[in-house]
């Protein structure tokens, strides 16, 4: 049973599991290194400020996402599957945007009965606390997985780092 108390962070590297369907991935760009939960306390100073830099960028990732230069490509936002008490983050490929809203295809395997992996999935823009795409061979955004990188043991660290190209 969950802990209302924790925020279910689907984070560190969905990037490579699931494209956006419009943006597939190129057989160079690199692969996911792990899918994992991590598990962070909802009053985590430095995430809710991740969050929030993520929520005050979003424009910036839409523009990029409706005008993709020749480099970018990965579009994918993070937001909270079941918001609540209950909330799991979870990284959805961006497959559509327009005036009906916001639809995504799940990138990690969801905690959450009901959900899949590849599942299409409505994202209210509300919830979206952060972003990412591919701009030549390094992902833009991911505050949120900037905050969980620097919590790791080193080699881990380096690992993910190396992946999204910082």
């Amino acid at each position: 049973m969950r802990n209302p108390r924790l925020n279910m962070l689907m984070a560190m590297l969905a990037t490579g599991l699931v494209a956006a369907c419009s943006n597939p991935v190129r057989q160079d760009e690199k692969p996911a290194v792990k899918d994992e939960v991590v598990k962070v306390a909802t009053d985590d100073a430095a995430m809710e400020a991740a969050k929030r830099e993520g929520q005050r960028t979003l424009p910036e990732f839409w523009q990029h996402q409706a005008k993709p230069a020749a480099d970018e490509t990965m579009f994918s936002v993070k937001f909270d599957l079941l918001p609540g008490p209950a909330a799991e983050y979870i990284w959805a490929s961006v497959s559509k945007r327009d005036a009906n809203g916001i639809v995504g295809v799940l990138g990690n395997t969801p905690e959450a009965p009901g959900y899949a992996l590849g599942q299409s999935v409505k994202i209210n823009e509300a919830d979206i606390i952060d972003w990412q795409y591919r701009k030549g061979e390094q992902m833009q955004g991911h505050y949120t997985t900037r905050v969980l990188i620097d919590r790791m043991p080193p080699a881990e660290a380096k690992e993910y780092r190396a992946a999204l190209g910082w």
